[in-house]
């Protein structure tokens, strides 16, 4: 969730170079704790000093929250990062929270098996900060958040006691789900050294149709995907600039020509056997016969999923993540792209999320402008505006979470009795937090 200051990269073996690191504008010591003892006693001397612990780890949401200011260290947990048990005949694994996501996913392929959420950078992503944010990517209109895999945690409290919540299995329903009140907590309710998921198997094939669409014509497409009778994993809305990104990124899309201003790419993904795949993916297009179609070649899908999923670290300028009731997305779209200075923009339609990056030289106060205009039309449509990805003095002068909502007071009295003295990364989450 952090990231090590200028002098603090990481070096070769994954160890900073500096014991130094940057959350918001706070320049930090940084431990790295080999093992849980060990981050205990780091964490029992925060609260012995009413000072605060910042759990980091690969640095890929840094810019994500509000800026702290409170007194503390910066603890990196990668070391944390064996596997605990592997049943693989279960579907279940239960694995250190240091992790990186594209280690976990090169232990679960040997088994034929996935976690099927996309990390928008998986190299350096671990699995502890794609839980702290309940992460997701294109894939989540077929197959979900981090929230829908977790079954068991273990966690360190601020007394340093281990607790534990859920189990390793599935059927698992005793006491309050404490695995999903963890779940996109931002780390703000204790330290979760240890994590049980359940596991999908691999796909055998993959199809993504892309769709040239004029903007007009973008809610009359969404509403013929929905009522199709294929069952895809992602439906994604590109404008050119989006496309621009993916193009960078090696992803083939001159099958169709890109998108001019206020047009838009469409892609959609399936991923079953490879009878149903190759069926909805042939079907679709037949459905969508008044429209200009093409489609990947095959093996190119998992780039298309990659790319998308990476462009929230990827550009440079904001990121506001803009959501909606699903039924709206595609009627409003168009007025979200005509913002000035908006520059790339991705919208996931089925879920009803959209990702709205602005260009690079845009200045706080447009920057904003733009908020607090996208804001409103989220509202509008039954949604509301996160700031993902900015700099402190964005981050200081515009809403991050967004208009207030009347569960962010039960979210702040969870908090106050789990974490009253504000140990656990106090002021990147929701004010009072």
């Amino acid at each position: 969730m952090t990231h090590p200051s200028g002098a603090g990269s990481p070096s070769a073996n994954g160890t900073p170079a500096s014991s130094r690191y940057l959350i918001g504008e706070l320049d930090l010591p940084l431990v790295r704790p080999e093992s849980s003892e060990a981050l205990a006693r780091y964490v029992r001397e925060a609260a012995a000093t009413g000072t605060a612990v910042y759990p980091v780890g690969g640095g890929t949401r840094n810019d994500l929250g509000r800026c702290p200011d409170k007194p503390g260290t910066a603890v990196d947990l990668r070391s944390l990062a064996q596997v605990i048990d592997y049943p693989s005949a279960d579907m279940t694994i239960t694995v250190q929270t240091g992790i990186t996501i594209a280690k976990l996913a090169e232990i679960l392929a040997a088994k034929g098996q996935r976690l099927p959420v996309d990390s928008h950078d998986p190299a350096n992503e671990t699995l502890g900060g794609l839980i702290a944010a309940n992460g997701s990517g294109p894939r989540r209109f077929g197959h979900g958040t981090m929230r829908d895999y977790v079954i068991g945690i273990k966690y360190l409290t601020d007394e340093t006691e281990e607790a534990k919540a859920g189990g390793r299995v599935v059927k698992n329903v005793a006491g309050y789900d404490l695995c999903k009140l963890h779940t996109g907590a931002l780390g703000t309710l204790g330290i979760i050294t240890e994590v049980t998921l359940k596991l999908r198997p691999l796909a055998e094939a993959r199809a993504v149709v892309l769709v040239s669409c004029p903007g007009g014509k973008l809610e009359e497409l969404a509403g013929l995907i929905h009522d199709s009778r294929t069952r895809p994993v992602s439906v994604d809305a590109l404008n050119a600039g989006a496309c621009s990104f993916l193009t960078g990124r090696g992803v083939p899309l001159a099958a169709l020509a890109a998108p001019t201003a206020g047009n838009w790419l469409v892609g959609v993904g399936f991923e079953e056997n490879r009878g149903a795949t190759d069926w909805q993916k042939s079907e679709l297009v037949k459905e969508l016969k008044g429209y200009s179609t093409a489609q990947l070649t095959e093996g190119q899908e998992e780039g298309w999923w990659t790319a998308l999923a990476a462009l929230c670290p990827g550009t440079s300028g904001t990121v506001m993540k803009w959501t909606c009731l699903p039924s709206k997305m595609a009627l409003i779209l168009n007025q979200v792209q005509a913002l000035a200075e908006v520059h790339a923009v991705v919208a996931h339609l089925g879920n009803g999320i959209a990702r709205v990056h602005t260009a690079s030289s845009t200045e706080v106060a447009k920057a904003a402008e733009i908020s607090a205009k996208l804001r409103k039309l989220a509202l509008e449509a039954g949604g509301n505006l996160v700031l993902e990805r900015a700099g402190p003095a964005f981050r200081r002068t515009i809403p991050v979470w967004g208009e207030p909502r009347p569960d962010h007071d039960l979210a702040r009295r969870i908090h106050r009795e789990l974490d009253p003295h504000g140990l656990f990364n106090p002021g990147r989450f929701l004010p009072g937090i």
